[in-house]
């Protein structure tokens, strides 16, 4: 959103209210992006990369190519609440661990219950709250255990911390970036060993984002060098 949209919204502090001017700002067809729901489930079942990170940018580029629900695709949305925890499982599999696609499904399902907003709204990331899905997805956990529920709440927690740390409004590649980060370290440590690529400076959103953070995050890409080439 343009800068003047973003300090009108910040006026808003009803969930409805901010949740539909958001939507009016961005030209966004809510009816247009559930119909795409099913192509962006399918997109990422189809991926067959390892590294989470590399999945999720490919796995954005390839929906933006399809995207119909406002002129240009936004950097902001909920649709990261189930391709989070989808990524996570799904890389699990292409790394050779013994999940299935109804593993991948039921990340996602579970990711979609978290509402749009909800890290302004709830305290409740769905970025980061993929951790704690994914952990109790692996270990078969609900909420009757005991060492596994406390290890599912203590990923997602520790996701929302890193993420409430670096602070600033909401970015959701920001958001998706720690999450996957931490979510293939916590899983290594398990047993469960993901391909992994460099996170530092990374970020292939930036230039698409308003509100991006700029210098103060740490993926925002370097800046390319001043030095002059010699002649």
């Amino acid at each position: 959103m343009k800068p003047e949209d973003v300090k009108a919204c910040q006026k808003l502090w009803k969930y409805q209210d901010f949740m539909d001017r958001t939507s009016e700002f961005q030209g966004l067809d809510r009816e247009k992006l559930k119909q795409m729901m099913p192509q962006m489930v399918k997109i990422l079942m189809d991926r067959r990369e390892k590294d989470p990170l590399i999945m999720y940018e490919r796995i954005i580029e390839e929906i933006r190519k399809i995207w119909t629900a406002s002129e240009s695709m936004p950097v902001h949305g909920g649709w990261h609440h189930f391709l989070v925890p989808g990524i996570l499982m799904q890389a699990l599999r292409n790394n050779g661990h013994d999940f299935t696609e109804e593993d991948v499904k039921e990340a996602m399902e579970r990711g979609r219950m978290i509402p749009g907003g909800g890290c302004g709204f709830q305290g409740v990331c769905g970025a980061g709250g993929a951790v704690g899905i994914v952990l109790s997805i692996v270990e078969r956990s609900n909420p009757v255990h005991k060492e596994e529920r406390s290890r599912a709440l203590m990923g997602t927690s520790e996701a929302y911390k890193r993420i409430a740390r670096i602070g600033g409004s909401r970015c959701c590649p920001l958001s998706t970036y720690t999450a996957l980060n931490l979510g293939a370290k916590v899983l290594e440590d398990m047993g469960y060993k993901l391909e992994l690529s460099k996170l530092s400076r990374r970020c292939t959103f930036s230039t698409l984002n308003d509100e991006c953070h700029g210098p103060t995050c740490p993926y925002y890409p370097r800046p390319p060098s001043n030095r002059s080439k010699p002649s």
